[in-house]
């Protein structure tokens, strides 16, 4: 975003510059209450924190903290982090000429690291009122990492069941659940975003035609009704009227046809849905990832008909196997393990598969639709 864009946003400056770029990792445990280590109470506690900013055209590093927690809620700078930050800031202070590195780095040393109550990532609490400058960094960190985690769209694994009207507000969804306004995300994606939706409807052999219409007025605010026309016998059914399949698969169409550059996540996204038409979402997730696009899918499935399709496109060249990445979790005796299952060139696994392949595998290997 450009400056006014970052200003409007977040009411305040950009500590970076526009064109730096962001990386962000952090690292969350459990650990259950022992008396032996003065833990009292089962808790959920952040491991390792690490934050990085570099220039856009060289790579060369402008900004980083790296930071170690522990269960007890103390913190530890890795990596001579002190010394880093002493000098960071010390560079970028041009309200102040007196304050040199020591001084940074004794206030550094005092002050208290907490954890942000608008995000879990750890934040500078001033030792003094008139020497805020590291708290307001971290401050100012902590809105930027939370900016970009509310781009995230989260679908569940039963997606919200359609209505037959709908508002247009969008703020009391309760989007951590996977629920959608799925009227509000139609209306306001336009008659371009509906008709992307038919596309993708006829691609899935859908025989409906979505139609989107505000009925209210000044009284009653927007209503939006979703009306679907069989295009088989040209009868007009809502939504809710139909097939349960129709209705969780017309939010993921709808999510990725509406947003763009955005981090979507969606499990099981094949539920209820024929293997054909599951085969049919991989080619749903590959175009809306596109440069036009730019969205990132992180899929959750066991859905063997989504893989082939996928590996059939690497094959096809319609997709490089380095924008896929297959992770197979595995939960066992002593925990859960995630194995990385790479794809060559044919969109062959390079690794053999834990659980083996279904029947479906022939007929996208051969190319058979």
């Amino acid at each position: 975003m450009n400056i006014k864009e970052y200003n409007d946003e977040f009411m305040f400056q950009p500590i970076f510059g526009a064109d730096d770029i962001r990386h962000f990792s952090t690292t969350y445990k459990y650990s259950e209450a022992n008396p032996t280590t003065n833990l009292t109470s089962n808790k959920n506690y952040l491991s390792y924190f690490k934050y990085t900013v570099t220039q856009s055209k060289s790579d060369k590093k402008v900004f980083g903290i790296d930071v170690l927690g522990s269960k007890l809620g103390s913190f530890s700078f890795e990596n001579n982090g002190f010394d880093d930050l002493a000098t960071f800031f010390n560079r970028r202070d041009r309200r102040s000429k007196k304050l040199e590195i020591p001084e940074y780095y004794n206030e550094l040393i005092s002050a208290k690291i907490l954890i942000s109550p608008i995000l879990s990532i750890p934040i500078y609490s001033p030792v003094r009122e008139d020497f805020n400058i590291i708290s307001n960094y971290f401050n100012s960190i902590a809105y930027e990492i939370r900016h970009e985690l509310l781009k995230i769209n989260y679908l569940g694994p039963l997606r919200t069941h359609p209505r037959r009207f709908y508002s247009s507000e969008r703020e009391n969804v309760k989007k951590n659940k996977g629920q959608t306004n799925l009227g509000a995300d139609l209306y306001y994606g336009g008659s371009s975003g509906q008709e992307k939706v038919n596309y993708w409807m006829n691609k899935f052999d859908i025989p409906y035609k979505l139609s989107v219409e505000n009925i209210g007025n000044n009284i009653t605010g927007n209503i939006i009704s979703l009306m679907l026309c069989d295009t088989r016998n040209n009868t007009s059914v809502t939504p809710a009227d139909v097939g349960f399949g129709i209705g969780q698969v017309l939010p993921i169409i709808t999510c990725a046809v509406t947003k763009k550059n955005q981090t979507i996540c969606v499990e099981q996204p094949e539920i209820h849905l024929h293997p054909r038409l599951q085969a049919h979402l991989a080619d749903l997730f590959i175009e809306t990832s596109s440069n036009a696009d730019g969205n990132q899918w992180i899929i959750e499935t066991h859905s063997e008909a989504l893989m082939l399709r996928l590996q059939r496109r690497i094959r096809e060249k319609k997709i490089d196997k380095n924008s896929v990445k297959v992770l197979y979790v595995d939960v066992g005796m002593s925990g859960t393990s995630v194995m990385e299952l790479p794809l060559d060139d044919e969109g062959d696994f390079l690794k053999h598969w834990p659980e083996g392949f279904f029947e479906e595998r022939m007929k996208e290997t051969m190319g058979i639709d």
